[in-house]
């Protein structure tokens, strides 16, 4: 999936969503993006069932005027303008067992890796700078369907 102003269908951007921001050319732009997975799932037996699952996301804020980085540990806000490109790849493996009709236990890995490049200010100080940084997860899960 790819488009412009569509960035809230593929990821929430720290939970703030934004489908457009303002530009330094007094105009305000949809974010474009692209994103989207791909999964398969494969039972093993009638109880027992894994899926993986490959997912990327990638969108990024072009000559934007300012973006607001609230921080609440600090009590200061960052002010970002200029260039801010993101992405985002990751990868999930799980194992489901149905022990009885309705019910669902699951272990899963997930492992991702998050690219942020800014160029531009941040509270008037400027930065040229491309980090990245990679996660992982082991969940564990117990499902009832009513």
């Amino acid at each position: 999936m790819g488009g412009k102003g569509i960035t809230s269908y593929l990821t929430s951007v720290s939970g703030l969503g934004f489908d457009g921001y303002p530009t330094i050319h007094q105009d305000i732009d949809a974010t474009p993006s692209i994103g989207g997975w791909l999964s398969y799932e494969y039972f093993f037996t009638e109880k027992f069932h894994s899926n993986i699952v490959f997912g990327y996301t990638d969108y990024g804020f072009a000559d934007m005027e300012r973006f607001i980085l609230a921080n609440d540990i600090i009590n200061e806000d960052a002010i970002l303008r200029g260039d801010y490109f993101y992405r985002h790849t990751y990868s999930i493996f799980n194992l489901m067992f149905e022990p009885f009709e309705r019910m669902t236990i699951g272990l899963e890995l997930d492992y991702g890796v998050k690219n942020l490049k800014i160029n531009g200010y941040a509270n008037d100080v400027y930065i040229d700078d491309d980090k990245e940084r990679d996660a992982m997860r082991i969940s564990f899960g117990l499902m009832f369907y009513i």
